[in-house]
């Protein structure tokens, strides 16, 4: 007979189990760059929305607890960004997710201006999607070229 402790044991590591597992299935996830919607211009930079589509493959739902990202344009740095919601995407389902980027145009390369005017585009993001965990975070890394 399994005692009353012994029952909120089995709970506890079912649970941490289902968390660990729901957080790791993060890694198969296929994320695209859907679009890049410019949502205002000024003197010294604009302000654009990049809209990302996240397709989880796994049989159980898998969460993305926050992420950091460098944004990319042709090769050149265009600086980094933060996705600070959390998303729950449940089995064989897609969810969209944006998240706000500011592109300065200090220091922006004639390179990436030329790119912009002849519509010769090639973006990228890389970076760093994290799960939490009662250890800690965990870290996947991510690359989305469109």
């Amino acid at each position: 007979m399994i005692s009353g402790i012994g029952i909120i044991v089995i709970i506890i590591a079912f649970y941490i189990s289902t968390e660990i597992n729901q957080r790791k299935s993060l890694e198969n996830v296929q994320i695209t760059l859907q679009e890049v919607q410019i949502q205002d211009i000024s003197f010294s930079g604009a302000s654009l929305r990049l809209i990302l589509n996240m397709y989880n493959p796994n049989d159980i739902t898998t969460t993305l607890d926050r992420a950091d990202y460098e944004f990319w344009l042709n090769q050149n740095s265009l600086g980094k960004g933060k996705i600070e919601k959390r998303v729950d995407i449940p089995p064989l389902e897609s969810r969209t997710l944006d998240t706000d980027f500011f592109l300065s145009f200090e220091g922006v390369g004639q390179s990436v201006i030329s790119a912009l005017t002849k519509n010769e585009i090639t973006w990228k993001i890389t970076g760093i999607a994290y799960y939490e965990t009662i250890l800690g975070p965990i870290e996947i890394p991510f690359d989305i070229i469109k």
